[in-house]
């Protein structure tokens, strides 16, 4: 089960006092999915520990963390969203990522939040623009593990990005995969002949093979 409790910060950009949910404990049974979604309860749990602050716009998994008055910044705060829009916010904390020189690993980890976010709207268009950015903000190298560029492949197939997805099965190709790993590269590149774009689990690779 996950526990859920309330708390206060301050907030790091306009220091007024915001009461914020916090995930105490949850718990994962099943699968996840090919780009490592946890299943439930972490699935939806994860969401809470996005923060929002009503009164500026900021979002950053520790609000209290303080952060720069930039032009920038404040241009990207005075867009207003739904504060109750997780979605948003995952997307929204990106974007602040982007201007504080995160590494891209960071603020690809927020954009695929967000677009977990679209897919649960079944909002296609907005999730595939998410994992396009993601796709964009990504410099391949050879020396990536598989379990990344496994991922990454999964990313660029729903981001209907057939050109990325081919360079990721050509790395791929010249690495030697872990079984499973390689059961899921086949199913993948099935996938993307049929212009498959849905969501898959490691547990349906595993019952087709």
């Amino acid at each position: 089960m996950t526990t859920l409790y309330q708390s206060e910060e301050k907030c790091g950009c306009c220091g007024k006092k915001v009461e914020v949910t916090q995930v105490g404990s949850t718990n994962a049974f099943g699968s996840p999915d090919l780009d490592l979604r946890p299943p439930e309860m972490q699935r939806s749990a994860m969401f809470y520990g996005m923060h929002y602050c009503p009164f500026c716009g900021y979002a950053a998994w520790e609000l209290s963390e303080k952060i720069e008055q930039t032009d920038e910044l404040k241009k990207l705060l005075a867009e207003k969203i739904d504060l109750h829009d997780y979605g948003l916010r995952f997307e929204r904390a990106a974007e602040i990522a982007v201007l504080k020189g995160e590494e891209p690993d960071e603020v690809n980890w927020l954009y695929l939040c967000a677009a977990w976010c679209a897919d649960d709207r079944d909002d296609q268009a907005k999730a595939k623009s998410l994992r396009q950015k993601i796709l964009a903000n990504t410099a391949l190298d050879g020396r990536m593990k598989s379990d990344r560029l496994l991922r990454l492949l999964d990313i660029a197939r729903r981001a209907e990005d057939k050109e990325f997805a081919e360079k990721l099965l050509a790395l791929l190709s010249r690495k030697k995969l872990e079984p499973l790993l390689a059961e899921i590269m086949q199913f993948q590149k099935q996938l993307l002949e049929k212009n498959d774009t849905a969501a898959y689990t490691v547990e349906e690779v595993q019952d087709q093979g």
